[in-house]
């Protein structure tokens, strides 16, 4: 009889502990398995800067006069050699003449005394010597002014020497008189060369290489990106920067919404 009854009792303990199993695993929440998947991690470089160019020309006359003619405007497409402004030549040309006769008569006296102490070369007095240094000092002096005159004459007008736009342009009118050469300057610039000049740290200058193509944003179109290549990266400092900075070139292609000045941010993939 006591057989039957520890048969029994075991038999509700395998049932019980059965059912604890089962109700255990129907309670238990189903977990999915996510694959791990191995990927290179990637780096950026970002490098501030903004729009320059490599052709541009700024054009002022050397010498004060009156305006006579302004042939550029701001926005306009300039040929090579493109006359842009121009001064009285009347003054010029005087000065000129003026400048050529004072040197006739300085090398005359020169000449002449030149000639008074020719036989004198082991036994020139300092008398002598003082005469003729003076004379031949003077020539020298009316052949420079002369050759100034003559510089000025041909720089009272104003010619463009690169293919281009010009950019910048005075607000004069014929007429005018200037008296400083920054009140006539005229900028031209050959938006074919236009390129984006990024500044790096040194620390950041041994992760960049020529050929290095980059993804340029500029703040004037934000939502809009731009390929460039690295084409040069500087040897020395930049000396406008409190660190040590080097200049970093990128190639772009042209575009006639970029205006020089133009900031923005062109960032490099490494690994």
């Amino acid at each position: 009889m006591k057989k039957k009854i520890l048969i029994i009792v075991s038999l509700i303990g395998l049932l019980f502990i059965g059912w604890k199993i089962y109700t255990q695993s129907r309670n238990t929440k189903k977990v999915d398995a996510v694959p791990v998947l191995s990927e290179n991690l990637e780096e950026k470089l970002t490098l501030s800067g903004l729009i320059d160019a490599t052709s541009k020309a700024t054009l002022r006359f050397p010498s004060s006069g009156k305006v006579t003619w302004i042939g550029g405007t701001e926005g306009q497409k300039i040929k090579k050699w493109q006359a842009l402004a121009s001064l009285d030549r009347g003054p010029f040309a005087t000065a000129v003449t003026n400048a050529y006769y004072k040197y006739l008569a300085a090398d005359a006296n020169a000449k002449q005394v030149e000639d008074e102490v020719k036989d004198h070369d082991k036994d020139e007095s300092f008398v002598q010597k003082n005469k003729r240094v003076t004379a031949q000092t003077a020539r020298d002096n009316a052949y420079d002014t002369w050759l100034m005159a003559k510089r000025d004459l041909a720089n009272a007008t104003i010619y463009s020497p690169l293919d281009g736009i010009l950019v910048s342009a005075p607000t004069l009118v014929a007429g005018s008189f200037i008296s400083s050469p920054t009140q006539a300057e005229f900028v031209v610039i050959d938006p074919e060369s236009v390129y984006f000049s990024a500044s790096a740290d040194q620390s950041e200058v041994g992760l960049l290489s020529i050929g290095l193509k980059g993804t340029l944003v500029l703040d004037a179109f934000a939502n809009a990106s731009i390929s460039g290549t690295i084409s040069s990266i500087g040897y020395l400092p930049k000396s406008d920067e409190s660190g040590t900075v080097y200049e970093v070139k990128i190639k772009i292609s042209p575009n006639d919404k970029y205006r020089l000045g133009m900031t923005g941010d062109i960032s490099f993939d490494h690994d």
